[in-house]
């Protein structure tokens, strides 16, 4: 069967699992980013051009990602309150992910000679347990973290690459993937920095090797790992300097002394972030410490985490120039791409604790699927190169363990997704296209009764950004009411509604008290005098 066939055939198998997992997630639309690209898609050309503009010419936090946020206002341009075009996006790009995975784990455990059943039971196993984990739920129900799913097919692929390319010295091609791989993962997210820096010395390590007749195997393809890696420093380099000297939008916080990270409390998150990614596959964030006294303690456990990686690789180094082996070579480079990687990440993430105003006091960055998610993938290269090696041994033992590991991730997260997520995620079963659907009911019915539109409160809706309320989505409202050009609602102030003139609206907007129940607003404000 050509390679293509079965590339296509375990994308279509990872789709279907995807598919059987994810295909009852509730998407919400209206949360944060995509709240305000939602907002946005309903205003003049000039302001959504002007908005696209700013993509351009602004970095977000670092982040200077112009390809993904334009390609995601398009799409919702596009896609509406949709519910359906969402979910089958989020799953495609998570089943994406997967395929990935698989074809990494395969390729390496192939690599070093592991029979193809054990190979295949064990690279399921690690992808079960990767798209399976408890806070992927997140990931699909939040459309921006699209961008981060392709961040991670990125890292994948560009991985699977480099192992192509230590596996066979001769295919120029491999270079070149691995190049646009680890280039196109800055497009998506800021941390695509650490997966060129790493690349570039992974590039840069191939190099010497055969310019110290060390690694001749690689002498066919010199000239192209040299083009790729001036292209990659050009490039990358480039593409860095936007994401520090062009002007952030939005601004950064006012700047408060007292919430600024110290720098042990960086080092710490070095102990702490294997720490969260392990306790994160059972849906368990609560060992973490609480207190931001206590934050920084671990910092002697950082060091020494750091130390041993550095001790790892070095043993993985001079294994891999003595026995030049493909098996050697692809363990060392799994283990630098995904050290250099994590480093860089903690180091990127220590600048911005350092410099700005920092989330240590809710660790959003320890327990936020938005920061998890991608980094387990991450480490991907550290597990396989510390892992596969001890496959060979018992290749029916691995098979049998792999299948009940694939087992259990999926049972994890079907009793993380039943029993503790409704729980744990504020209004997870909130469907946020029927309360929009309520939401313009609400206003249709005031406007009928000559009442002004309640300003109802949508914090509980978009969770990151607690500055919504229904005014700021006037644009969707005006449209969806099919109002008349230059016509525009007015609204009443939301402690007024329900103080002064609760009983008329009570009276004449009948969809408002579902608005209140499925929003959980009876308690807010005024009605706690009531």
């Amino acid at each position: 069967m050509p390679a293509y066939a079965k590339i296509g055939l375990i994308f279509l198998g990872c789709l279907l699992a995807v598919i059987a997992t994810y295909r009852h997630t509730n998407m919400k639309l209206l949360l944060a980013e995509n709240g305000a690209f939602q907002r946005f898609a309903h205003e003049s050309p000039e302001q959504q051009l002007h908005l696209i503009r700013t993509f351009w010419t602004t970095q977000n936090h670092s982040h200077y990602i112009p390809i993904a946020f334009t390609s995601e206002f398009e799409f919702t341009r596009l896609a509406g309150m949709r519910v359906w075009l969402w979910r089958s996006r989020q799953i495609a790009a998570l089943g994406l992910a997967a395929t990935l995975m698989f074809l990494l784990a395969r390729s390496v455990a192939r690599i070093w000679q592991i029979r193809d059943m054990a190979a295949n039971s064990f690279a399921a196993a690690m992808t079960a347990v990767l798209i399976f984990q408890p806070l992927m739920n997140e990931v699909i129900a939040w459309p921006i973290l699209f961008i981060h799913l392709i961040w991670i097919s990125l890292v994948l692929f560009t991985l699977w690459s480099l192992v192509h390319l230590v596996s066979r010295p001769t295919e120029s091609l491999w270079v070149w993937l691995a190049a646009i791989g680890a280039y196109g993962s800055m497009h998506f997210l800021g941390l695509g920095a650490t997966v060129v820096a790493a690349t570039i010395l992974i590039f840069s390590f191939l190099l010497l090797g055969v310019q110290s007749g060390k690694l001749n195997e690689f002498r066919p393809i010199k000239s192209q790992l040299m083009v790729a890696l001036i292209l990659l420093v050009i490039f990358g380099g480039a593409h860095a300097l936007c994401m520090v000297l062009l002007p952030s939008n939005p601004p950064p916080p006012a700047s408060n002394p007292g919430l600024h990270a110290t720098f042990a409390e960086v080092v710490a998150l070095v102990a702490l972030y294997p720490l969260a990614i392990a306790t994160s596959f059972g849906g368990v964030s609560s060992i973490l410490p609480i207190n931001r006294e206590v934050f920084g303690d671990p910092w002697p456990f950082g060091i020494v985490i750091a130390a041993a990686a550095i001790w790892i690789g070095l043993r993985f180094y001079r294994s891999a120039l003595s026995r030049r082996t493909p098996a050697a070579l692809t363990r060392l480079i799994l283990y630098v791409f995904s050290t250099i990687g994590f480093f860089g990440w903690i180091i990127m993430i220590g600048i911005r604790e350092i410099y700005e105003m920092d989330r240590l006091g809710d660790f959003g960055f320890l327990v936020g699927p938005r920061y998890i998610v991608p980094i387990s993938f991450l480490l991907v290269g550290i597990v396989l190169a510390l892992i596969v090696p001890f496959l060979r041994r018992g290749w029916s033992v691995t098979a049998a363990f792999s299948i009940m590991i694939v087992g259990a991730a999926f049972w994890t997260h079907y009793n993380y997704d039943k029993n503790v997520y409704p729980r744990t995620r504020l209004l997870r079963s909130v469907s946020h296209v029927e309360a929009w659907h309520e939401l313009v009911a609400t206003a249709r019915e005031s406007r009928s009764a000559h009442l002004k539109v309640p300003n109802v409160p949508m914090a509980t809706l978009g969770e990151g950004f607690k500055f919504l309320d229904l005014k700021f989505f006037e644009p969707m409202l005006r449209d969806d009411l099919e109002l008349p050009a230059g016509e525009h609602c007015e609204f009443i102030d939301w402690v007024s509604c329900r103080e002064q003139e609760r009983a008329t609206y009570d009276a004449a907007v009948p969809s408002l008290r579902k608005v209140i129940e499925m929003l959980g607003l009876e308690e807010t404000a005024g009605s706690r005098k009531n």
